[in-house]
């Protein structure tokens, strides 16, 4: 049995209702995945911002390198980390990345709650297209997906698309982890991008989703700035 410990790192001063969606979201996975070992952990840890921090995902990097500090690795075939305004997923999706994707690294599709917009562009680089690196993470067509459908330049004839890096709710195996590869911010890329590029690296496939979407909270319905 594959052993999975889904990961939702969330700040103290998020919006309750959100917190609570996150946690509710989460421990419901752990009953429709019986064919996994399921294990949660909720980081609310503050994070305080230091000099040089290259806007939200230095301190975000921060927290997931100091997560990976505090979890056995070697209890654990797979972390699945899920931002904490991530409202809506299917229950079985921890088995459906696994199984697209066994040795690599999986995200879904993510949407702004009730609308088809994508959320994480920024996040979300095509493959081969990495070699663009801007000196900020401005959306850059025909680098990152896009907004609006079908968010690559042409709509996708496959399921699972090659990528060079995704985010915001991840399947990542612990072979990963276990090389000592961590979670770096740039100021082209976000922080998931050096776990991205050790994936492909290695020679084994990161990918997109398309038939599994989650929802990613509208923030400004929670009070909440997007980011």
């Amino acid at each position: 049995m594959k052993s999975v410990l889904a990961i939702i790192p969330i700040k103290p001063q998020m919006n309750p209702q959100l917190k609570w969606m996150a946690m509710e979201r989460a421990y419901a996975m752990v009953g429709e995945n019986p064919a996994l070992d399921m294990g949660i952990f909720i980081d609310a840890r503050a994070e305080p911002s230091q000099p040089g921090d290259c806007r939200v995902w230095s301190k975000v990097a921060r927290v997931r390198n100091k997560v990976l500090g505090s979890i056995d690795l070697a209890k654990w075939d797979y972390l699945l980390w899920i931002d904490a305004d991530i409202i809506e997923y299917p229950p079985d999706l921890p088995a459906r990345l696994i199984e697209a994707n066994p040795e690599g690294m999986t995200a879904p599709i993510v949407l702004v709650e009730e609308s088809n917009r994508f959320y994480d562009w920024a996040a979300f680089i095509i493959a081969g297209k990495d070699s663009v690196r801007p000196a900020d993470r401005s959306r850059i067509v025909g680098r990152n997906l896009q907004h609006e459908p079908p968010y690559w330049p042409e709509e996708p004839k496959e399921e699972l698309v090659e990528m060079a890096c995704v985010g915001a709710v991840t399947m990542v195996p612990t072979w990963v982890y276990r090389q000592g590869v961590t979670y770096l911010d740039h100021p082209a890329f976000t922080d998931h991008y050096p776990i991205a590029r050790f994936v492909r690296d290695c020679g084994k496939r990161v990918i997109c989703h398309r038939g599994v979407k989650v929802a990613h909270a509208e923030l400004p319905r929670y009070g909440e700035a997007w980011h």
